[in-house]
C-alpha cells in the first residue's frame, strides 16, 4: 500500500541543503548556479509603492521589514502590510524615506530617516520620533545611519556627527568628526556605521572620507584620499563599511570602488572598476558590503548588479539581471544585502523589489538556453537524456542536439543544416543511444535516423528509400535502445520496429501484420527497453509487446482483463526495469504499471495513490532504490522502505514541471537529470534534505465582519494580534476571521494550514495553502484559537494559543439567572433553549454552512457572510462578488457519470481556494455554479482574481477519458453603495450569460449598477 506523504498540486517535501553543517564547519558555499526568486509578486502595489529598497531586517518574532524611498513593509511570506507618514497621526511615520533599520534586543524596530530618528513597537503598532534622550537633544531633522553594539547602545548617524544612546535609552552622547580638510556643504552626512571587532567605531561620510572612533579615548581618526598617495583611500565619497572574518575592513567607495584595508595597515588595497580587466568589480559606485555565515563577500554594485569576492582569484563574480530569464536578480541597481535567521540573502533594489536566495538552491543546478550564451542548450524543451562512455552528456532537444560538459556547463550544438550532408537533417531529438564504439545513434522527428562521430562531429544519415528495401522505413524515429548483445533497436512511428544490422550497414524491419498472430502488434512505437533476460519491451498505442530475439515471437500482454494479469493502458511512453527485476511501465492517461515477473502480475499506481498526473513519462531508480517518476505536473519519488509518495512541483526549484518526454538519467555518480519543457534539473539524492525545520507560526490579522481590527480603547485588541494571548468579544460580533502565516520565506508559496477552535471544533480543520479562519455566531464561553503550519504535512509547527472570551448577552448574565432562578419555568424553558441554541450551533457549522460534497461555503453560509459583508456603506466598500457556472457539466454528467461530475466540483472547489486570498470567501451556490465574495482595490485586480481561478481550473488535469477539459464561465459585479447582495449577484449572473453566450471559458465584467 503505498502511503501519501504529498499532496496533488504542492511539493510536500521541499528540498533543502546541507547548509546548517556547511555554515556551522566555516567551509564556503556553492554559488555556481545561483538563482533568485521574488519573495512576493514585484508589481505588488506595496512594493510598488515603496520605490527604491534601502534596508531589510528581521525582527525577533520572525518577520521581514523593507523600508524604501516610500515608506516601511512588513513581510510575513504571504502579505506586505504598508506603513506610511500621515501628517495628521503623529503615531505615524515622520517621513517616508528611510536610509537604514536595525532591531535592538527588546524587539524594537529603529529607523533612520529624512524626518529623523524613530522608533516602531509592536505591543503599541505606533511609531515614535525620538528628538531627545534625558536632557541631550538630536540637534539635526534628518537620521542616515544607524548601528547596535553588543550591548545593545544605539549610534546614530547624521549630517552633524555621530550620536550614542546608551542601552537603557536615558542618555545620550554626542560627537562631532573633525577631519583636517575644508568642509564643504553635503559632505558631513554620515551613510555607514560599522563597529569593528577592537569596538571602535568606522563611520562612512559623503564626502569626509572614514572616521574611526575610539569610544575609550573619545578621540578620531581619519582616512582621506590623497591624490599624492596611490595607497590612500581610493575616495572620500564612501558608501558602505564592513569588516570580514580576517579582520579586514572593506569599503565601498561613491566612485572610487572598493577599497580594503588590512589589519595593522594604514595602505589600502583598490579594486578600481577598468572595463578592460575581467573579473573587475564591475562598477566604482558601491551601495553595500556584507559578509554571510558562509563566508562569502558580497557587494551591492550601482548598475552592474551583485558582486562576490573570489578570494583565491582575489577578483570578483558577477550576477546581473536577465530580461529573459525569471531566476535572475529582479535589477542591475541593488541597495542593500541582507542575511535572515535562515541564512538566506535578501537583496533589495532600486527602483522597486527585491529578490531572494535560497540556501537549498545550490543543491539543484539548472541547464537551460539562454540567448546571449552559444554555450548553453540550442532549446529548453528536453526530449532526451543520456550518458557517454566518456562522461558527456548528449541531449535531444526541440531545437538540435547538444554535448554537455556536466562540471562545467558547457554544451557544444549540433544543429540541422540542409546544405550540409554531414550535419542533422533535422532538429527535432527524439531518441539517443551510444552504440559500443562510442558512435552516437540520434533518432529525430522527420528527419530519420542519424549516426554522429563525436570524434569529426560529422553524422551518417539514414532515411527511407523506396529503392533500397534494407532503408531506415520512416523518417520519425521515437526510440532507440541497445541490448546486451550490442543490437541497436529502433522504434518508428511509421514503420514499426527495425534492428540494424552492422555487418551491411542495413536494417531488419519488423512489421504489423495483422494476420499474424505473434507479429508486432502495431507499426507506432513510442518506447523500447532491453531486459536483463534479453528480451525487448515494446510499446506505443497498441498495447504492450515483449520481444524474443531468439524465438522471434512477440507476446502481447493482456490489456484490461479486469484481472492483475494484464494492463490498464494501451498508450505506453516508458519501460524501466527495477533492482528487484519488475518491469514499471509508464502510460500516457493511467498512472504506472508495475509488472512482477515471478507472479505475472501487474499493480498499479495513478492520481488517486498521489500522483500529482496521469501521464507517467519516465522511470528511474537512484543509488539507494528510490524509484523516481516523471509526470505531466512534476517529480514523484517513491521511498524504497516506507513507499511513501513524495511530489516535487515548480515550488521545488525545479527547471519547469511539465515532464512531457523520456528525458531522465542517473549517470555515473548517483546524479540525477530531469529535463522538462523548460530545460534541465538536476541533483543527487543524497543531498536532499527534509525542509521541515522549525518556523515561527502567527496571527497577522484579525477582522470582525470583514473589516480589520485595530487596536484602541473601545477596540478587543489591547495588543495587535501578531503578540496578542487572548480577545474578548461582545455578543454583538457573530462573525470574525483569523489571517495567520508561517514566517519560513522559503517554503511560503508551498505551506499548508489548519486550525482548531478548542471549545467549539472537535477535529483540526484543514485548509491547504489558505491561511484564514472565519467564525460566525458562536455560543458565549471561553475558547481557544490553535493554529498550525507543514510543509510536509507531518512535522507541523504551532502559533502560541489564542483565548477568546465571548461574553455572554445581558439576557444570559449571572444576574439574569438569580431572576430565572426565582421562575421554575422560566429556568426550564431557558435550559431547554440553551440545548436547542448548542445544537443548533454546532448543526450550523457542519450542515447550515457547509457544502458536504465540497467541503466550502454553502448557499446559506454565502448568505450570512454576505449579511455581515452587506451590513452597511462601510462594509460594502472594495468588495466584489463572481459568479462560476463549470462549461457542459451536464455532457459530464451524461458521459462519465455522476460520480465523475461529483470529482469535478469536489476539485473545482479545491483549486478555488488554492487561489484565493485568505480575506476572500467561496463557497457552491447550488449544483455546478460557485460564488466568490471577495475584498479588491478596484475591479480591475477582481477580474484578475477571477481568471486566475478560470486558468487555474482550465489547466488542472481532472482525468475524464471522454472530455479532455473542464472549464468554467464567470461574471464578476463590483459591489456599489447602493447594491445590495442580490443586485449584485443578479450582476454578476447577467455577466455570467454574457460569458456563455460569447462562446464559455471567460470572465465577463458586469456593467456598473
Amino acid at each position: 500500500m503505498i502511503r501519501i506523504m504529498a499532496r496533488i498540486g504542492a511539493c510536500a517535501l521541499m528540498l533543502a541543503c546541507c547548509c546548517s553543517s556547511v555554515l556551522a564547519n566555516g567551509k564556503g558555499f556553492d554559488f555556481v548556479d545561483m538563482r533568485f526568486t521574488t519573495p512576493f509578486d514585484n508589481r505588488d502595489r506595496v512594493s510598488q509603492e515603496l520605490g527604491s529598497v534601502n534596508t531589510i531586517v528581521q525582527d525577533k518574532l520572525g518577520f521581514i521589514w523593507i523600508g524604501g524611498e516610500n515608506g516601511l513593509a512588513r513581510y510575513d511570506g504571504r502579505t506586505l502590510v504598508h506603513y506610511k507618514s500621515d501628517p495628521n497621526n503623529s503615531k505615524t511615520l515622520p517621513s517616508n524615506y528611510i536610509f537604514q533599520m536595525v532591531v535592538d534586543a527588546k524587539n524594537i524596530l529603529w529607523l533612520a530617516t529624512e524626518g529623523g530618528l524613530v522608533n516602531f513597537d509592536v505591543r503599541t503598532n505606533s511609531f515614535t520620533r525620538v528628538s531627545h534622550v534625558g536632557s541631550s537633544q538630536i540637534a539635526v531633522d534628518s537620521v542616515s545611519a544607524l548601528e547596535l553594539a553588543a550591548d545593545d547602545s544605539l549610534y546614530v548617524g547624521t549630517a552633524r556627527g555621530l550620536y550614542i544612546i546608551d542601552a537603557d535609552r536615558q542618555s545620550m552622547s554626542f560627537f562631532l568628526p573633525q577631519p583636517p580638510i575644508p568642509i564643504e556643504p553635503n559632505i558631513e552626512q554620515i551613510r555607514d556605521i560599522f563597529i569593528d571587532r577592537d569596538k571602535n567605531i568606522w563611520l562612512a561620510t559623503a564626502g569626509m572620507g572614514v572616521a574611526v572612533f575610539n569610544s575609550q579615548s573619545e578621540s578620531f581618526q581619519y582616512f582621506l584620499h590623497n591624490p599624492d598617495k596611490p595607497d590612500s583611500l581610493a575616495h572620500n565619497s564612501v558608501r558602505s563599511i564592513h569588516q570580514d572574518r580576517k579582520g579586514r575592513v572593506w569599503l565601498g567607495t561613491y566612485g572610487g570602488g572598493i577599497d580594503r584595508l588590512d589589519p595593522g595597515s594604514t595602505n589600502f588595497i583598490h579594486y578600481p572598476y577598468r572595463p578592460e580587466v575581467p573579473g573587475s568589480i564591475g562598477g566604482n559606485v558601491i551601495w553595500d558590503i556584507k559578509q554571510d555565515s558562509s563566508g562569502t563577500i558580497w557587494f551591492a554594485v550601482d548598475q552592474s548588479g551583485l558582486a562576490r569576492f573570489d578570494e583565491n582569484t582575489e577578483q570578483f563574480i558577477h550576477y546581473r539581471h536577465r530580461s529573459y530569464d525569471t531566476t535572475s536578480l529582479v535589477s542591475d541597481q541593488l541597495r542593500v544585502i541582507y542575511e535572515d535567521q535562515n541564512q538566506d540573502l535578501w537583496f533589495g533594489a532600486s527602483p522597486s523589489g527585491i529578490s531572494f536566495f535560497s540556501r537549498r538552491t545550490h543543491v539543484f543546478r539548472h541547464y537551460t538556453t539562454k540567448p546571449s550564451d552559444p554555450t548553453s542548450l540550442s532549446h529548453n524543451t528536453i526530449l532526451r537524456i543520456i550518458e557517454a562512455e566518456n562522461g558527456t552528456l548528449w541531449i535531444g532537444t526541440e531545437g538540435g542536439l547538444n554535448a554537455l560538459d556536466p562540471q562545467t556547463g558547457i554544451s557544444r550544438r549540433y544543429l540541422a543544416n540542409p546544405a550540409d550532408p554531414h550535419a542533422l537533417r533535422a532538429n527535432a531529438i527524439l531518441a539517443l543511444e551510444e552504440d559500443i564504439d562510442g558512435q552516437i545513434w540520434v533518432g529525430t522527428w522527420a528527419g530519420g535516423l542519424h549516426r554522429l562521430d563525436p570524434k569529426t562531429g560529422k553524422f551518417a544519415r539514414y532515411f527511407p528509400d523506396k529503392n533500397n528495401p534494407k532503408a531506415i522505413n520512416s523518417d520519425f524515429i521515437w526510440d532507440i535502445t541497445r541490448d546486451s548483445k550490442n543490437n541497436i533497436w529502433i522504434g518508428t512511428e511509421t514503420g514499426g520496429l527495425n534492428l540494424y544490422d552492422r555487418s551491411t550497414d542495413s536494417f531488419i524491419h519488423y512489421y504489423h501484420d495483422p494476420k499474424k498472430q505473434n507479429g508486432i502488434a502495431g507499426n507506432f512505437i513510442s518506447s523500447l527497453m532491453a531486459d536483463s533476460k534479453d528480451n525487448l519491451w515494446i510499446g506505443g498505442y497498441t498495447g504492450v509487446n515483449v520481444f524474443n530475439p531468439t524465438t522471434q515471437i512477440f507476446t502481447h500482454l493482456p490489456y484490461e482483463t479486469g484481472l492483475a494479469d494484464s494492463t490498464n493502458s494501451k498508450n505506453t511512453k516508458a519501460f524501466f526495469e527495477d533492482s528487484k527485476g519488475q518491469i514499471w511501465i509508464g502510460t500516457q492517461h493511467r498512472g504506472v504499471n508495475i509488472f512482477d515477473p515471478k507472479s505475472k502480475t501487474f499493480r498499479y499506481l495513478d492520481v488517486r495513490d498521489g500522483l500529482p498526473s496521469q501521464n507517467v513519462s519516465g522511470i528511474l531508480e537512484d543509488d539507494n532504490h528510490n524509484i523516481w517518476l516523471i509526470t505531466g505536473n512534476g517529480l514523484v519519488k517513491i521511498d524504497s522502505l516506507t513507499q511513501a509518495v513524495t511530489i516535487f512541483g515548480r515550488e521545488s526549484d525545479l527547471a519547469g514541471s511539465n515532464y512531457n518526454r523520456e528525458a531522465l538519467l542517473k549517470d555515473r555518480h548517483g546524479r540525477l537529470y530531469f529535463g522538462s519543457s523548460e530545460g534541465i534539473t538536476s541533483f543527487h539524492p543524497a543531498e536532499l534534505r527534509d525542509d521541515s525545520g522549525k518556523f515561527p507560526v502567527r496571527l497577522v490579522s484579525f477582522r470582525i465582519f470583514n473589516k480589520e481590527v485595530e487596536i484602541g480603547n473601545n477596540s478587543p485588541l489591547v495588543l495587535p494580534i501578531v503578540i496578542s494571548d487572548q480577545i474578548t468579544l461582545p455578543h454583538t460580533d457573530t462573525m470574525f476571521s483569523f489571517g495567520f502565516a508561517a514566517l519560513d520565506y522559503r517554503n511560503s508559496k508551498t505551506m499548508h494550514y489548519s486550525y482548531k477552535l478548542e471549545g467549539f471544533d472537535r477535529e483540526w480543520i484543514d485548509t491547504g495553502r489558505q491561511a484564514t479562519a472565519t467564525y460566525t455566531n458562536l455560543e458565549p464561553g471561553r475558547y481557544t484559537f490553535r493554529v498550525r503550519a507543514s510543509n510536509d504535512d507531518e512535522n507541523w509547527q504551532e502559533a502560541e494559543p489564542l483565548i477568546m472570551h465571548i461574553q455572554t448577552p445581558p439576557w444570559k448574565t449571572w444576574w439574569a439567572y438569580t431572576i430565572y432562578a426565582a421562575l421554575i419555568f422560566a429556568a426550564l424553558y431557558y435550559r431547554h433553549n440553551h440545548i436547542v441554541l448548542r445544537a443548533r450551533a454546532e448543526a450550523y457549522r457542519t450542515r447550515a454552512i457547509t457544502d458536504p460534497l465540497t467541503g466550502i461555503y454553502n448557499r446559506f453560509g454565502l448568505g450570512q457572510i454576505a449579511e455581515g459583508v452587506f451590513a452597511n456603506n462601510e462594509t460594502k466598500k472594495g468588495i466584489g462578488i463572481a459568479l462560476f457556472d463549470i462549461d457542459h457539466f451536464k455532457s459530464i454528467n451524461d458521459q462519465c457519470g455522476h460520480d465523475s461530475g461529483d470529482r469535478v466540483l469536489v476539485n473545482v472547489a479545491r483549486i478555488a481556494k488554492d487561489v484565493i486570498r485568505h480575506s476572500d470567501n467561496f463557497g457552491r451556490w447550488g449544483g455546478e455554479e460557485f460564488v466568490l465574495i471577495c475584498t479588491i482595490r478596484d475591479s480591475t485586480e477582481g477580474v484578475g482574481l477571477v481568471e486566475k481561478i478560470r486558468i487555474a481550473i482550465g489547466e488542472y488535469p481532472f482525468g475524464l477519458e471522454t472530455i479532455p477539459k473542464v472549464t468554467v464561465s464567470a461574471g464578476f459585479a463590483m459591489v456599489s453603495p447602493s447594491d445590495s447582495f442580490e443586485s449584485a449577484l443578479k450582476r454578476a449572473d447577467i455577466a455570467l450569460y454574457e460569458a456563455k453566450r460569447a462562446g464559455r471559458n471567460r470572465v465577463i465584467l458586469a456593467s456598473e449598477n
